[in-house]
């Protein structure tokens, strides 16, 4: 398997490489995009162009473990930075590129760093979809975990989660956020997969999504969306259906939707190595022993490429992600002025509860909760709703022959 991959994972590399334009890769200092330009050093003499984004917060910025790897392959290295002052322009941007409201927040910087790097190149390698196919991100160690929690004592696997909400309530901030995590993992673990599932996608209670969304409001419940997309799923074990969900759903609908539209924004040509059709079919096979080893992610990437290929410090350091820190942008108070002013005025069409989105903004800003994203999910659905209106008004005037 992992003699395999290695083949077909360098090939992929090289088949891709192929161009008559200057390009370059993504480099976000994690291992996928990291093993992808270690690849493209085998197969040119050339000096590399690598990009990377960084955030002035240190939880989320990967700058120095992308210096790492530029620095390991001598790379012709460009970093762009991005803050809180970037926010307005970035959701102009998403809306005028996606004919849906998109709620993944991470096109902030996929923007953003697609503009930079289009004054440099014209196309880029990245590292989308190797989460996908090597069922990389964390949640699936959560998968593997839940099982195990599930074989504890039910008054144990009970009592932990609320002793440790319990314990955090003295705390702001970081610690706070951190015993919540861990309690919310302890909750999500003892629920069937669809609903573990249904709390990780929304990122709140799914009790108090239900609060926030309006009885008036047009919707279908989540059992029911899962229901249809995963009617064709044959997998018993969660970890597979994980697996289908990822690759049927989010990667097609999210993943891949994001990096086109906001590449192509800046008109930049993204190709995409590990969804080479032979690797997706090599991997969707792999045991989940092989993906996961313990709690120990990609461990087939790691064995083939990146072990030998990159410097320890990356292979050690915690999964990040291109996640955006939305909750301290949104304690900021211009922002915070702004975001309370597009949510909780002008609710014509009735989406939310505003009483509860303005509980949930203040838990946020104070440190209660780490909302920063769902707030962007409906902060991104009221503008797309508010920008649909308009338009329709326009429309309904010209109709009727009104002059502008």
């Amino acid at each position: 398997m992992v003699n395999n991959f290695a083949k077909l994972f360098k090939d992929s590399v090289r088949i891709r490489m192929r161009s008559d334009v200057e390009f370059g890769a993504f480099l976000s200092g994690g291992l996928d995009s990291s093993c992808i330009v270690s690849a493209m050093s085998e197969h040119t003499t050339k000096q590399i162009k690598t990009f990377t984004m960084g955030f002035e917060s240190r939880q989320f910025d990967e700058r120095h473990l992308a210096r790492l790897v530029s620095d390991k392959y001598k790379t012709d290295h460009f970093i762009a930075m991005i803050t809180s002052e970037d926010f307005d322009g970035a959701v102009d941007t998403i809306l005028e590129q996606f004919d849906d409201p998109f709620g993944d927040a991470s096109a902030i910087p996929t923007g953003h760093i697609s503009k930079y790097a289009s004054q440099h190149i014209k196309m880029v390698l990245t590292g989308d979809g190797g989460d996908e196919v090597l069922s990389g991100y964390t949640i699936y160690k959560g998968e593997k975990f839940a099982k195990q929690y599930q074989a504890l004592p039910s008054g144990v696997r009970y009592l932990l989660p609320k002793l440790l909400k319990l314990s955090s309530t003295p705390f702001r901030g970081n610690l706070r956020f951190k015993l919540n995590w861990v309690a919310k993992i302890l909750e999500s673990s003892n629920l069937p997969f669809e609903k573990r599932l249904h709390t990780k996608i929304s990122q709140i209670p799914p009790g108090l999504l239900s609060k926030l969304i309006s009885p008036q409001a047009k919707s279908i419940s989540f059992q029911d969306y899962y229901e249809d997309v995963m009617k064709g799923c044959k997998f018993q074990e969660s970890f597979y259906k994980l697996m289908y969900f990822q690759h049927k759903v989010t990667l097609p609908g999210d993943m891949l939707a994001k990096v086109d539209r906001m590449s192509m924004a800046y008109s930049i040509e993204t190709r995409i190595p590990f969804l080479d059709h032979r690797i997706i079919e090599l991997l969707f096979r792999a045991h989940k022993d092989l993906k996961t080893t313990g709690y120990l992610n990609k461990t087939i990437l790691r064995n083939a490429v990146a072990n030998h290929a990159l410097p320890k410090d990356l292979l050690s350091a915690p999964k990040k992600g291109f996640n955006v820190p939305l909750r301290e942008w949104f304690k900021e108070d211009d922002l915070n002025a702004k975001i309370k002013d597009i949510l909780l005025n002008n609710n014509d069409d009735k989406v939310f509860i505003t009483t509860e989105v303005e509980k949930l903004i203040s838990q946020n800003c104070t440190g209660k909760a780490d909302a920063g994203n769902f707030i962007w999910v409906i902060l991104i659905l009221k503008k797309w709703l508010d920008s649909r209106n308009n338009l329709q008004s326009i429309n309904f005037q010209k109709k009727e022959g009104i002059k502008f």
